[in-house]
C-alpha cells in the first residue's frame, strides 16, 4: 500500500533567514544567468526599456500565455525563462506604480 503524503510532506519548505544561499548551489545561479541572458536579448531587440510602458496586467497575461504553452508541451521557446522575465517586469511595473501613486520610498 502506498502512503499518500499531503502537500506539506511532499514539498517541505521551512522559512529560512537567507534564501540567497540557493543561488550558489542547487543550480539556481545557472537559471538566473539564463534569465539575465533573456533580458539582455530583449533589451537588444526592444531598446529603450519599452517594457516599462506595458501595464502590469499585460505582463502577467503574457507570462500566463507562456505558462499555458509550456503546460501544453510546447518546447519551441524557453517558456520558463519568459515566465520569470514577464513576472519580474510585472513586479517592477507594479512597484513603480505604487511608488508614484503612494509616494512609497524606493528601498
Amino acid at each position: 500500500m502506498t502512503k499518500v503524503l499531503d502537500k506539506e510532506s511532499r514539498f517541505p519548505q521551512d522559512e529560512e533567514r537567507d534564501e540567497c544561499r540557493y543561488l550558489l548551489k542547487d543550480g539556481l545561479s545557472g537559471v538566473l544567468l539564463e534569465v539575465a541572458e533573456g533580458l539582455t536579448a530583449g533589451a537588444r531587440k526592444h531598446p529603450g526599456a519599452t517594457w516599462r510602458s506595458i501595464p502590469t496586467e499585460e505582463h502577467l497575461a503574457r507570462a500566463f500565455r507562456h505558462i499555458l504553452k509550456y503546460y501544453d508541451g510546447d518546447r519551441m521557446e524557453d517558456h520558463l525563462s519568459h515566465i520569470v522575465m514577464r513576472s519580474l517586469m510585472a513586479m517592477a511595473c507594479a512597484r513603480e506604480k505604487s511608488i508614484r501613486e503612494n509616494h512609497i520610498s524606493d528601498k
